[in-house]
């Protein structure tokens, strides 16, 4: 299993449960680590798999590498483990083959390069991967409908549900095609792209704006299913303490992508965000998916850090100012459920695709207080939206807190 072992909150830090390393059986070198873990001797952990790197064992490569590219455990250093998991993918293991094409798709310890991103998912799904058959066929034009029902069908076979559900909103075109036209998918497989569009002003003050039919209602599922695994307890970041916490102002669940949980497709919503409100995508938060239940809500807020309090100078100082938020709003079916701005006194809530986005900050970093808002509960049926924080500075090096409180 790919993960760095000892984060477990997806607001405190990168977390992902993906599937074991495929492998005929578990060498002596993660034997050893396995054993080292359990213990929590993590530096014997990490010698075990730096012996096992030298010894290009997959395993290990793609462990120690992933721990590279978090700064878990050990300094971090992208290019050492974009280098490693390069070893295990090309060795075969699914994880890394996945997290490989992320690598290329985001520029992580390599130049960006779309071509390479797009022919290691293709490996992957060559070698029968569900989750690279299901990225493919959401990166597919409409023209390549059969091989698009191609991939989903294999990938639904196996389990994946996005793909499932994608498959049962598609018109058939047909029979599905014994054979693969794999040289086909990788000319043709491309980012979505932002649409052009208007922005609507909702508000003048504060400046609210937005953006109707921003995502298609597939990748707005895609989405819904991607962040259902990693759901946990949303939560608030503390200014007297410094640190995450939970809090009864909010109540609904959250998911983060990370590097782990995320991939080439929720890589390209983040773009696409980042050009819809006008910034580098360098400068960006994770990707946060919000789930609201009946009742459950996120109380009146404030999502920029206040230059007042000591602990959120300090991390202005280290990370920068939050000064763009941007919801989009997934799903329909439920009732209520709006975003309210308490101050300005109105309130919102888009179709499914919708973008709302708005300033928390002028250009000096100065807070706009009339931006105070809250995720109002939903009177019945599930509400799901997708989070986006930039902030005046890039990321890179940055670990995220929690929303202001």
């Amino acid at each position: 299993m790919l993960n760095d072992h000892g984060r477990r909150n997806a607001g405190a830090g990168p977390v992902a449960q993906v599937n074991r390393l495929t492998m005929a059986s578990a060498t002596d070198f993660e034997r050893q680590y396995e054993a080292a873990r359990v213990r929590s001797d993590w530096a014997e952990a990490r010698r075990c798999l730096e012996r096992g790197a030298g010894a290009d064992d997959p395993f290990c490569c793609a462990q120690l590498g992933v721990w590279l590219l978090l700064g878990h455990m050990t300094d971090r250093d992208d290019g050492a483990g974009f280098r490693l998991v390069r070893i295990a993918a090309r060795a075969g293991a699914p994880e890394a083959r996945r997290l490989l094409a992320t690598l290329y798709a985001r520029g992580r310890g390599v130049e960006a390069n779309w071509a390479k991103a797009v022919d290691w998912l293709v490996r992957g799904a060559r070698a029968g991967d569900a989750d690279a058959m299901r990225q493919l066929a959401f990166l597919l034009p409409e023209g390549l409908a059969t091989e698009q029902q191609a991939l989903l069908a294999a990938a639904a076979q196996a389990g994946d549900v996005a793909a499932q559900r994608k498959l049962s909103r598609m018109t058939q075109t047909g029979p599905v095609p014994e054979r693969i036209d794999w040289a086909r998918i990788r000319r043709a497989a491309r980012r979505p792209v932002l649409a052009d569009g208007a922005d609507e002003t909702v508000c003048e003050a504060p400046l609210v704006r937005l953006r109707h039919g921003f995502l298609s209602e597939d990748l707005c599922d895609y989405l819904i299913c991607a962040a259902g695994p990693f759901l946990t307890r949303a939560s608030v970041n503390d200014p007297e303490a410094g640190a995450d916490r939970i809090d009864a102002s909010r109540t609904n669940m959250f998911a983060n992508f990370w590097l782990l949980e995320g991939d080439v497709v929720t890589d390209c919503v983040d773009r696409m965000l980042a050009r819809l409100v006008g910034v580098t995508p360098e400068t960006g938060e994770p990707l946060s998916v919000l789930r609201y239940r009946p009742g459950e809500q996120f109380a009146p807020h404030f999502d920029f850090f206040d230059p007042a309090s000591p602990v959120h100078a300090g991390q202005i100082a280290q990370g920068g100012q939050r000064i763009i938020t941007c919801l989009v709003y997934l799903n329909a079916g439920y009732e209520a459920g709006e975003t309210a701005f308490l101050d300005a006194g109105f309130k919102i809530r888009g179709e499914p695709g919708a973008a709302v986005f708005w300033r928390n900050a002028d250009e000096d970093g100065a807070p706009d207080r009339a931006t105070r808002h809250a995720g109002l509960p939903p009177a019945s049926g599930e509400k799901w939206l997708l989070s986006k924080w930039f902030r005046d500075r890039p990321q890179t090096d940055v670990r995220t807190p929690g929303p202001a409180y």
